[in-house]
Parts: structure tokens; C-alpha cells; sequence
């Protein structure tokens, strides 16, 4: 779902919320309302809805140094608040890592729908339970790679 940051349709996103295999979300580096948006709507939302789901953070236009209001720490905290990953990009720069992004949420979507499907096909009834994925250690905050080694599940 693509909300293109639509405040006017947020609640008809409840069905949409429950029944996804994983999120992008993406803020504006250099705009506070729209970090607060997203960590005071959508994300309490995707979780309140979806608590096990892949979801990765990206804060955008890390190209604006100059006019940028959210800090590194500040997407990470967000990411180990709601179990998720944090990048930062830009659709500016040739080497802002755009690509490897999308390509390691679509890998833990994969992971999480296996997982779900390992759960059904063996009669489990528990929460699929996927270790977070931002390690708190300096090495990923200074690499900036949010951690991305999402673990297996950790019943089987």
C-alpha cells in the first residue's frame, strides 16, 4: 500500500495491515512531521495489526545534509522500537545502497512467508517470533547496514 503520505485514508489501511507479508516504510530525512508521522501512526499501526512481519525503515534524501533534521541514531531508535530494519538512501546518489535495500526486505519477506508456511504445514500455533534485526553495536550504526540478519525461528 502506498499512502504517498495520505492522512486522509488511514483508517481504511486496517485490512491491509493484518494481511501483509512485509512493510517499506519511508520517511523524508529533512522533514520532522514526516518522521512523526510514521513512528507515531504507521508504525504503532503496522504492530498493532501485523507483529510479525518484515518491516524496513528508510529515511530518504540523506543527499541534503544541510536541510536534514533526523539524525542516524534517531532512525535506528525508531527501528528497535518497532522490530524493524533501518536504512537511509538517496535517489540522488548512484552508490546510496537503493538496490541492496529493496533487495534484502524482499529476502526476509521470502524468510517470513517460509516461516508462516513452516508453521501451518506442522500445526503450530504460535506467533511466528523472527529475532530483530538491528544490532545495537557501533559496527552496524557506523556502517549504516541496519544488521540485516534476520534469524530463524526460534521453536524449530
Amino acid at each position: 500500500m502506498d499512502t504517498g503520505g495520505a492522512s486522509k485514508y488511514k483508517s481504511s489501511y486496517e485490512a491491509e495491515y493484518k494481511k501483509a507479508e512485509g512493510f517499506i516504510v519511508v520517511f523524508d530525512l529533512t522533514s520532522q512531521e514526516s518522521f512523526d508521522e510514521v513512528s507515531d501512526y504507521f508504525l504503532p499501526k503496522i504492530r498493532e495489526y501485523n507483529d510479525d512481519a518484515p518491516v524496513l525503515i528508510i529515511g530518504n534524501k540523506k543527499d541534503l545534509k544541510d536541510s536534514r533534521k533526523i539524525s542516524l541514531n534517531e532512525g535506528f531508535d525508531l527501528a528497535d522500537k518497532y522490530k524493524a530494519d533501518y536504512e537511509e538512501t538517496s535517489c540522488v546518489e548512484n552508490n546510496s545502497n537503493l538496490y541492496q535495500t529493496f533487495e534484502g526486505i524482499i529476502e526476509q519477506v521470502k524468510d517470513y512467508i517460509e516461516m508462516k508456511e513452516h508453521y501451518e504445514n506442522n500445526n503450530i500455533n504460535n506467533n511466528i517470533y523472527l529475532q530483530g534485526n538491528n544490532e545495537r553495536d557501533n559496527n552496524n550504526r557506523n556502517n549504516n547496514n541496519g544488521g540485516n540478519n534476520r534469524n530463524r525461528c526460534k521453536k524449530c
